[in-house]
């Protein structure tokens, strides 16, 4: 290791340290994220490897590596710069993309990533093609979640988009970790313990899921499978509310169930005011409350005696 290549040394984050207990006790490939996109039109590879060189050299994350042997803590380690290499392949010739891409795919999470190793990441452009290629950005949530990579692929396809029409660089929009960890000294850190005691007051044990009988009649009993479809207004309304909100459609998810158990077992101190705040949420609140009335007392009961 180069020491006059690293930056800064950083502890992990709480959600961090999580993530990483879950990429080492679990199978290879526990954590990777595949970021996916297809590409329409010739690429100039000089110019697309150099629009991927400067967004990584913009962002501390692309740059970091996660260490916990032979330290007292987890560390993260940020490196001022590395060497972000594009894999370009050819399968202009393969008669069945489709197959050979989902073999890829797993065959990639497979292979993992060493988060102690510099990059943390591999970008392959697969050239399906004459004028299409397929673009495998290969990241782990140690780093960044679905949401960041995105903004990243959004930010590199914009960067090659001005350098082929020769137009100067945006200025750079950089991120460093650093400016995260001074942040959170800054926080309140009193009042934000008395807030989320307010909040969870009363509050003992999750909400519970009964126990199934363990009968023959329970066990012969047919799952219920439930199914909401919106239509095209529907799912704008909602993309545009995950979007004023700042939400992810997992976290969104997550949002609905609480409010399906609150349904089903009562409005405990957490489900009952998620599902309170979230059905009260404009249109977002108005689509699920509708759908959640189709949901007959059976239903609900099946949910809760399975």
């Amino acid at each position: 290791m180069d020491r006059k290549n690293v930056k800064a040394i950083y502890p992990l984050t709480g959600m961090q340290q999580g993530f990483l207990w879950h990429s080492i006790r679990h199978q290879q490939g526990a954590g990777l994220i595949h970021v996916r996109c297809r590409l329409a039109g010739r690429l100039d590879r000089q110019l697309f490897e150099a629009a991927w060189a400067r967004v990584v050299d913009g962002h501390d994350a692309l740059r970091t590596t996660v260490h916990w042997r032979q330290v007292k803590q987890p560390v993260q380690m940020v490196f001022k710069h590395v060497v972000a290499m594009v894999a370009w392949l050819d399968w202009r010739d393969d008669l069945d993309i489709t197959e050979r891409l989902e073999s890829f795919l797993a065959a990639d999470l497979q292979l993992g990533l060493d988060i102690e190793k510099a990059p943390v990441f591999r970008l392959t452009l697969i050239q399906v093609a004459e004028d299409i290629h397929e673009l495998v950005w290969t990241c782990h949530h140690l780093l960044l979640d679905g949401w960041s990579g995105n903004l990243v692929l959004d930010q590199l396809l914009t960067h090659y988009d001005r350098a082929t029409r020769r137009l100067p660089p945006l200025s750079d929009s950089s991120s460093e970790l650093g400016s995260y960890f001074r942040w959170r000294k800054s926080l309140d850190t009193p009042s934000a313990n008395a807030y989320w005691t307010k909040i969870l007051s009363g509050f003992r044990a999750a909400t519970p899921l009964p126990k199934r009988a363990m009968t023959v009649a329970a066990d012969k009993r047919p799952a219920v499978k439930l199914g909401i479809a919106l239509d095209t207004e529907q799912t704008r309304a909602l993309q545009a509310f995950l979007r004023q909100s700042r939400l992810t459609l997992n976290a969104m998810m997550q949002g609905v169930w609480a409010i399906v158990l609150s349904r089903a077992f009562g409005p405990g101190p957490l489900t009952g005011s998620l599902a309170i705040m979230l059905t009260d949420t404009g249109t977002f609140g108005k689509i699920f409350s509708e759908a959640l009335e189709n949901v007959d007392d059976k239903q609900i009961e099946g949910i809760a005696s399975t």
